[in-house]
């Protein structure tokens, strides 16, 4: 009877073993598969698509920005200036959506940091950041703008 159960024992084992070595070949396998993936090719956009959307995101960024400085800070006596904190969200959607993928990179990238940072000043100033956090937001978003003047050759 021992010999019958060491049998049973050993068999069991091989079993185990064999498996485990299968299901080790399967995962292997599927894991280095030589097929390469096929990478998408990156679009190529025509000079005239990069100007027409370099000029949709600059246009949208100028009628946009003339004339905010003129509407004080985005807290006024400590509360939330409403007017600018509209036309500064009125202007970043506008930006947002004439980015598109034919823009330039070197326009496209500080508009993006412009959305940002308008972004995070609108929140600074309407949420409940101290009035240091708002002044940091704010020459953050003065200095992405600064960038964005410079990259559609806007005068400062």
């Amino acid at each position: 009877m021992w010999l019958w159960a060491l049998v049973t024992a050993v068999l069991m084992v091989i079993a185990i073993a064999a498996i485990a070595a299968i299901t080790y070949a399967i995962a292997h396998s599927a894991g280095t598969s030589t097929a390469a993936a096929p990478t998408p090719s990156e679009p190529t956009y025509t000079a005239a698509q990069q100007a027409a959307a370099k000029q949709a995101v600059c246009s949208a960024f100028d009628v946009s920005s003339k004339g905010i400085a003129s509407q004080g800070g985005a807290r006024v006596d400590g509360q939330p200036n409403i007017p600018m904190l509209l036309r500064t969200l009125s202007g970043t959607v506008s930006m947002q959506n004439a980015l598109v993928p034919a823009t330039p990179a070197d326009v496209a990238e500080p508009a993006r940091r412009v959305v940002q940072t308008n972004l995070d000043l609108m929140n600074a100033a309407l949420g409940q950041a101290n009035i240091n956090e708002v002044k940091a937001a704010n020459d953050a978003s003065n200095g992405a703008v600064d960038a964005l003047l410079s990259a559609c050759g806007l005068p400062h």
